[in-house]
């Protein structure tokens, strides 16, 4: 078996790519006052549907392998989101130098970060939410990662996450062969 995450093939790409953003959150409503209580748990991840277009048995063999590779949910991948990111002109070595809450404050950045930016730190695939200075964001979700002992470091040029399938991998071939895959995972923590 290979070594995991395994980088999916990098060609055709998704004809569709849809991100969820979970979240665990409870609510309490009063039946006598109708007020609610919030409860935010620390259960945040992304989960991922995505389709490829119609594949030529080449094609497809290409994508089974690199899917019946992942030995159900066993193996994990890597998923790069296909926005253009940085939307505006980030460059210079980022790192994280310290965290509160959602808020992550930076150093090393040239320029600035625009909300909806994706980012990668430690691992972890992060969407800009707020931009309160070029060296302090807030990012969704809250970050799993420590800047102790030393800073961690941002990727913003082709961000990725680490993804476990849901279920099994299967495809479908119709009368004219072609080969159709769809695949929804979550962030693997």
């Amino acid at each position: 078996m290979p070594t995991y995450p395994i980088t999916l093939p990098s060609s055709p790409s998704f004809t569709s790519l849809s991100f969820n953003a979970h979240s665990a959150v409870a609510v309490s409503t009063s039946k006598f006052s109708g007020q609610q209580v919030v409860y935010s748990h620390a259960g945040k991840y992304w989960e991922v549907e995505f389709d490829l277009p119609p594949l030529s048995a080449a094609q497809s063999g290409e994508w089974a392998g690199a899917m019946l590779s992942l030995n159900g949910r066993e193996g994990t991948f890597y998923l790069t989101p296909s926005d253009i990111t940085p939307q505006s002109t980030v460059s210079g070595t980022i790192t994280v130098t310290a965290i509160v809450d959602y808020t992550i404050t930076l150093s090393g950045i040239t320029g600035s970060f625009t909300a909806g930016d994706w980012i990668e730190i430690d691992g972890g695939l992060y969407r800009v939410t707020i931009v309160n200075t070029s060296t302090e964001i807030e990012v969704w979700p809250t970050p799993r990662f420590s800047v102790s002992p030393t800073p961690a470091p941002v990727t913003y040029t082709n961000p990725k996450g680490k993804f476990r399938t849901y279920d099994s991998f299967s495809w479908q071939m119709d009368l004219a062969k072609n080969y159709g895959i769809s695949i929804a995972a979550r962030e693997e923590l």
